[in-house]
């Protein structure tokens, strides 16, 4: 069974919902985790699958970096970054700028102009 999805939070929520499913699966005709993953083609690694608290540090700075883009539309990954250390908030251009393209707002690019004569 072939899975598209678009980021890693797709990814994770996808892989609890199997999860979750396999283990009503298996405790409904009483067999094996084997036995359960094998019908469905799936790896035996989806039934023990747990999915990890985000740290409440990483929470608050990824809501900070989604504000103040919220807040300066036009504004690209670079200037957001520096305006939250500024601020005093700890993040990195890379980790804006990932935040940026899960969340779906990144900054389209420049257009070159066209020159005529």
């Amino acid at each position: 069974m072939v899975v598209w999805v678009t980021d890693k939070t797709q990814w994770l929520r996808y892989l609890e919902k199997e999860n979750t499913e396999l283990k009503k699966v298996a405790a409904v005709l009483d067999c094996s985790g084997r036995e359960v993953c094998r019908w469905p083609g799936l790896n035996r690694s989806t039934l023990r699958y747990r999915l990890r608290p985000v740290a409440e540090r990483k929470r608050l700075v990824e809501e900070a970096i989604v504000e103040a883009s919220l807040k300066y539309p036009t504004e690209g990954y670079k200037k957001i970054a520096g305006q939250l250390r500024a601020m005093g908030c700890r993040s990195k251009k890379n980790q804006v700028q990932r935040v940026l393209r899960e969340e779906g707002l990144q900054v389209a690019a420049p257009q070159a102009r066209v020159r005529r004569a």
